[in-house]
């Protein structure tokens, strides 16, 4: 799926659980930051140029993504357009196997 400069894969199996996770990420101190939709997805390519964009989309569609992963923790990124992004915390997760 295209959305603004982004190319995402959307999470089929396990959705609800991402869905779970990401709400619980945002209660709190983090709720005013919650955006107002969130697809459990997984982030392929982003970019401002709508060709490669495109070109990027007709990449991954033509692919049969079949996979299963095991996320074993979740990083805070600060991300600011004029620096390199760099990780402010990482949380590792009980459930990891």
């Amino acid at each position: 799926m295209v959305e603004d400069e982004y190319v995402f894969l959307n999470i089929v199996a396990g959705a609800d659980e991402l869905a779970r996770m990401h709400r619980a990420l945002y209660r709190d101190e983090l709720q005013a930051f919650a955006p107002a939709r969130y697809v459990p997805h997984i982030t392929l390519a982003r970019t401002t140029d709508r060709t490669l964009l495109e070109r990027a989309f007709e990449s991954a569609s033509a692919k049969n993504f079949d996979f299963t992963v095991v996320v074993s923790s979740i990083s805070v990124y600060w991300i600011d357009p004029d620096l390199p992004r760099r990780a402010v915390f990482e949380v590792a997760l009980a459930d990891a196997r």
